[in-house]
């Protein structure tokens, strides 16, 4: 019986090969969420606007190129529609006839009266996976609100939970919903292709920013649900329901983070036989006590030393780094999350790899093509609808494309 797991002289076979996805997606919640999706083979087609391009395109310019767009659409296609235009809208039609998943999150109800909806499309291809995301959901009082990243870190609570007691509400320092929303959203769509496979029906998935900050939240969510009362610390530890010493410490270089702990076993790593007079009860009754006596000691060493002491003791500690020290990481080096492609404006682009490592289909041998040039391949797909060059040269006098 064979036992060897390498793959590398093996046909790649990524899980989504085969599966055409038409996205609309736009911004990072819509995009990110069928990048997911290519990275393990899908072949998705992204719909911009003639001329100008999705929005995406005109954030964070380097040499007249988006560096948020390439962040978002490696491995997809681009082809320029009209979606204002008659022809634009019966193109769109014809490449859902040969389409297993339509990925939008426009506000609600702009698909609907372009025509591109899922009642309609479905109608076309009953088979048809539908992913329709927004800010707040199809429904509901904040229906017409704008959705964005931040607007939910502060409605959900996130940057109410985050930060000293007196401070300002504290956002996450990244676009943690966005993201997030775009991991369950590529989920969803994987369960809806494999309950069609059961089935042989298509579906439409309905996800929300809101839905997605939510469930990044379940813990301290499900608790104030239950009636425990969340509550920053004065002294600032990492969660309004943690107990000491759970957070960030000053040594004498650098910060180290501190996480669970018995404080009993803590008193003994860093001599500080105060920290037996507390109970673990009192580690988060009187847990801005425990931090200062905790915080006195950190400033004794550095912060090798400390990591080097305390993880030989077997206390959950960490480095604290910015970004630019944890692109030099020894494990981040190791896991080998940047990959490297050529771009003839932007030379040398260290993209991040998929998260997904499969045996059969490894990180390193998923397809790692750069974001397409606007409309690149415009020709191509209409040529796969039957549309000669003549066709397309008339379309794009018109503007269609």
């Amino acid at each position: 019986m064979r036992t060897d797991l390498d793959v590398t002289s093996q046909p790649l076979v990524l899980p989504f090969t085969g599966t055409r996805i038409i996205s609309f997606a736009q911004l990072a919640q819509g995009p990110a969420s069928v990048q997911l999706l290519a990275d393990l083979g899908a072949d998705v087609i992204k719909i911009e606007r003639p001329g100008t391009g999705s929005l995406e395109r005109t954030y964070r310019l380097r040499n007249g190129e988006s560096l948020l767009f390439h962040m978002l659409h490696r491995n997809q296609k681009s082809v320029t529609l009209n979606l204002k235009a008659p022809e634009g809208i019966e193109i769109v039609r014809q490449l859902i006839g040969s389409a297993d998943v339509v990925a939008e999150n426009f506000r609600p109800g702009v698909m609907d009266r372009l025509g591109l909806g899922y009642a309609e499309l479905s109608k076309l291809n009953p088979r048809l996976v539908y992913l329709s995301a927004s800010g707040f959901g199809p429904t509901g009082p904040y229906v017409s609100r704008p959705g964005q990243d931040l607007i939910l870190q502060g409605l959900t609570g996130l940057a109410a939970a985050t930060g000293k007691a007196d401070d300002l509400p504290t956002p996450a320092g990244s676009s943690v919903i966005d993201l997030h929303s775009a991991a369950l959203n590529a989920f969803g769509i994987a369960a809806a292709l494999l309950h069609r496979e059961k089935t042989g029906k298509g579906q439409l998935i309905t996800a929300s920013l809101l839905d997605a900050a939510v469930h990044l939240q379940t813990e301290n969510v499900f608790d104030t649900a239950n009636g425990i009362k969340k509550q920053r610390s004065a002294s600032g530890l990492a969660s309004p329901g943690a107990s000491a010493p759970y957070g960030v410490y000053q040594t004498k270089t650098d910060f180290i983070t501190l996480s669970d702990v018995s404080l009993k076993a803590l008193a003994e790593a860093i001599d500080e036989p105060a920290l037996l007079d507390f109970t673990e009860a009192e580690a988060l009754t009187r847990r801005d006590e425990v931090r200062v006596l905790v915080a006195r000691r950190m400033l004794d060493r550095t912060a090798e030393e400390w990591l080097e002491h305390l993880l030989a003791a077997g206390i959950w500690c960490g480095p604290v780094k910015d970004y630019e020290a944890l692109l030099s990481d020894p494990q981040f080096i190791h896991a080998k999350l940047l990959f490297e492609t050529q771009h003839p404006r932007l030379g040398t682009l260290r993209n991040i790899r998929s998260p997904i490592t499969l045996s059969e289909a490894p990180a390193e041998r998923q397809p790692r093509q750069v974001a397409p040039e606007l409309g690149q391949h415009t020709s191509e797909i209409l040529a796969g609808l039957g549309l000669t060059a003549e066709d397309v040269a008339r379309l794009k006098a018109a503007g269609t494309i």
